[in-house]
């Protein structure tokens, strides 16, 4: 379907973790290959390298590294961290149209 959907398509803007598209067989090579003026941006949360390299970076994940999950609840209470999800969202809000 990814690929059907990449035909007409311009950019392909994914936030798999390192290594995803190449384990389904359309990795970099492919997408290059079969769609030469695609547009391949890859985000993920930790990078493909260093000490947290390949990690995944889900929003929970990111609100307890940064203290955020202990900054919210009640000291009564589990904490619960944000119901907003602020590591996935923001990028979204501060797009810019190209032209």
């Amino acid at each position: 379907m990814l690929l059907k959907m990449l035909e007409t398509a311009d950019v392909l803007i994914e936030n798999f973790k390192p290594g995803t598209l190449d384990k389904w067989g359309i990795g970099n090579d492919v997408l290059r290959a079969k769609f030469p003026k695609l547009v391949h941006c890859r985000i993920s949360g930790f990078g493909a390298d260093g000490p947290r390299g390949g990690n995944p970076g889900y929003d929970a994940i990111i609100q307890a590294m940064t203290g955020m999950i202990a900054a919210t609840g009640s000291p009564e209470a589990a904490r619960c961290g944000s119901a907003f999800p602020w590591s996935t969202s923001p990028p979204g809000f501060t797009r810019r149209s190209v032209s």
